[in-house]
C-alpha cells in the first residue's frame, strides 16, 4: 500500500521481490497519474541504529522485505531555489572555483547562498484571511471612539494602506497574516523592499480585486507563485524556513 498523504490517496499494489523501488512507483502513477507525481525521495527507519536511512530508486524491493522491513517515508522535493547573498559578488560567478588547495585572490571571495522557496497558496490565503480580520477587528474599534473614521472617511484604506506596507517594507518583510503562517515578501533577489515598492504593490493589489480575484488566484499558477500584484510590483513571497513534506509510504508483500 502507498499512501499520498498531501493527495489524501491511496494505491494497494501487489508487488514482486525482483521489483525495484523504481518500478513500483512507475506502476502507482499508472494506476493514478496525479499520485507519486514530482521529484522524491525515500528512506526507512532503524529499529536497530533508530536512524533514518536512504533508500535508492534502484534498490530491489525484495532485499527490504526479507529483512521484514516494509515501512518506507516519502519525501517530496519542493520548488526550491538559490539566491545569491550578494547580488555583485566580488568573484564572477561564471569563473570556475578554484582548484583543490588553490585560493581566490585578493579582495576576492566564494559567492554565498540562501536558500528560498516559493510561499505555498494556501498560507497565502490563510495570511488574508488574518490580516483582513485583525484589520476590521482595528478599525471597528476605532470607529466607535472617534469621529474620524466615518461613512465617508478615507482613514480606513490609509490605515490598511500603511499596514501592509508599512509592514511588508520593515525588518519582518510581511503582516501579522504573513508571520503566523511562516511566509515573507521579497524583492526578485529575495531581498527586503522598500516602503515604496510595498505601497505600490498593495495599490496593484487592487487591480488583482478588481479582476473578481483573479489576479491572487494565479499565485497558485505562475512559475514564480507570483499573484498579478506581485508581477507588476516586482515582488515574491517565500516560505521563511523552506521544509521537505515526508509522508509514510508501507509495501506489503
Amino acid at each position: 500500500m502507498l499512501v499520498d498523504k498531501p493527495h489524501n490517496q491511496e494505491a494497494h499494489i501487489i508487488v514482486n521481490t525482483h521489483q525495484t523501488f523504481d518500478d513500483m512507483l512507475d506502476t502507482a502513477r499508472r494506476i493514478n497519474t496525479n499520485l507519486f507525481a514530482g521529484d522524491w525521495d525515500l528512506s526507512y527507519f532503524d529499529t536497530e541504529t533508530k536512524e533514518s536511512k536512504p533508500v535508492q530508486s534502484t534498490d530491489t524491493i525484495g532485499d527490504y522485505l526479507n529483512k521484514n522491513i516494509n515501512t518506507f517515508y516519502w519525501s517530496y522535493k519542493p520548488v526550491r531555489f538559490k539566491i545569491p547573498l550578494d547580488n555583485k559578488p566580488k568573484t564572477p560567478l561564471n569563473r570556475p572555483a578554484p582548484a583543490q588547495g588553490g585560493y581566490y585572490g585578493p579582495g576576492e571571495s566564494a559567492p554565498s547562498y540562501r536558500l528560498m522557496q516559493y510561499g505555498n497558496f494556501g498560507k497565502r490565503i490563510g495570511a488574508y484571511v488574518l490580516d483582513y480580520t485583525f484589520i476590521f477587528f482595528v478599525i471597528g474599534i476605532l470607529s466607535e471612539n472617534t469621529l474620524l473614521f466615518g461613512e465617508d472617511s478615507p482613514l480606513p484604506i490609509a490605515v490598511i494602506w500603511l499596514y501592509f506596507a508599512g509592514m511588508e517594507s520593515s525588518k519582518f518583510q510581511g503582516t501579522l497574516g504573513k508571520l503566523a503562517v511562516g511566509l515573507k515578501v521579497t524583492d526578485l533577489n529575495g531581498n527586503g523592499i522598500s516602503f515604496l515598492r510595498a505601497s505600490a504593490r498593495y495599490f496593484c493589489g487592487m487591480l488583482s480585486w478588481a479582476t473578481a480575484m483573479v489576479g491572487f488566484v494565479i499565485a497558485a499558477i505562475t512559475n514564480k507563485k507570483q499573484a498579478l500584484h506581485d508581477l507588476l510590483a516586482g515582488t515574491l513571497v517565500l516560505e521563511r524556513a523552506p521544509m521537505n513534506q515526508t509522508n509514510k509510504v508501507t509495501v506489503i508483500r
